[in-house]
């Protein structure tokens, strides 16, 4: 009693996407059943056909390459305008982005959040500028954080039946109890993306890393922080973390020699692995193996033990971030 919710900061990771990384000197085979985009989400194309009628990108600053640059290398040019948003088949995506079920998870989110802050919505949220959105450079937030909106806070009246189809019926918005103006209905909400990433906060103020370019061998573009004493805490823990022999061991057999000839995080070589858990799509293979003389094309007793080393390689993902933040004895916080 006496307390009233009057401003609310959400911040939220993005939803299922693509791998970023690979195994090295491994490739993934797809049968032609497995080719098929199994986990393809329709109901978020339906979705995002409301994207370009309801928001907007506001790039903020030119960045270092200039902002049509930046914002063509984080592949943002146009995101919101097109058609289709997500491509059918889905186990063909390019490298980080996002996936139909990331788009739906936000969503889901969102509707959960909106149920639980309704009242919070309907007394505090009644125009566009009402909501301050921020986004890092990457299609993957972009697209999670509106997926997130469009169940938080349903378009409108006005805005949502522009953004249906002509040969669909207009949907009513769940949100019942906020009704703009015919001149507030016509605005877009504006996502606010700093375009040099170098200087994004979000990303902390000590070493980060960009996925926006990702060398075979030398992995993700490191970025320096804006604090130089950061940066140099951030490495001596990088550097003090050693993966245990064990799991590479593990991975070893299973994905041959050459998948740890290239020194890898462990995090990048579960980033390569998990999505085809997540998917239920192939596992990698060593590419030196033919027909008929081993390697996994996912499936069978094969599958199974991917999927036990899998588990093996996450939780000394786990420990690798445990340790990268915290440290055992605290000498870098």
């Amino acid at each position: 009693p006496g307390w009233e919710l009057t401003k609310m900061v959400l911040a939220i990771r993005h939803g299922d996407r693509s791998h970023i990384h690979e195994i090295p000197k491994t490739v993934v085979t797809h049968t032609p059943a497995e080719q098929q985009p199994s986990y393809f989400m329709p109901e978020a194309v339906q979705l995002a056909e409301q994207l370009k009628q309801g928001f907007q990108l506001d790039i903020l600053g030119e960045g270092s390459d200039g902002e049509k640059g930046i914002s063509r290398m984080a592949g943002l040019e146009g995101v919101l305008e097109r058609e289709p948003v997500f491509a059918p088949k889905e186990e063909e995506l390019p490298p980080g982005l996002l996936t139909t079920t990331g788009f739906m998870q936000h969503h889901v989110l969102g509707k959960h959040l909106h149920v639980t802050y309704s009242d919070f919505l309907r007394k505090h949220i009644q125009a566009a500028d009402d909501i301050y959105v921020r986004s890092t450079n990457y299609q993957r937030t972009v697209l999670s954080v509106t997926g997130l909106l469009l169940g938080f806070q349903p378009l409108p009246p006005k805005t949502a039946a522009a953004a249906q189809p002509k040969t669909e019926a207009v949907p009513q918005p769940k949100l019942e109890a906020v009704r703009r103006s015919a001149e507030a209905a016509a605005e877009k909400l504006a996502i606010h993306v700093l375009a040099d990433e170098t200087a994004e906060i979000m990303h902390g103020v000590g070493e980060s890393f960009s996925s926006h370019v990702v060398d075979p061998i030398k992995g993700e573009k490191v970025n320096p922080g804006s604090c130089g004493q950061s940066t140099v805490k951030a490495r001596a823990q990088m550097g003090e973390f050693e993966t245990g022999a064990a799991v590479l061991k593990e991975v070893w057999d299973a994905y041959g020699p050459g998948s740890i000839s290239i020194p890898k995080r462990i995090t990048e070589l579960t980033d390569a692995v998990l999505p085809a858990h997540c998917h239920r799509t192939p596992f990698p293979h060593a590419n030196t193996t033919g027909p008929g003389e081993g390697g996994n094309k996912g499936g069978g007793g094969e599958r199974g033990e991917k999927e036990r080393v899998l588990g093996s390689m996450m939780a000394e993902a786990d420990r690798f971030y445990c340790e990268r933040y915290t440290g055992y004895d605290a000498r870098y916080l």
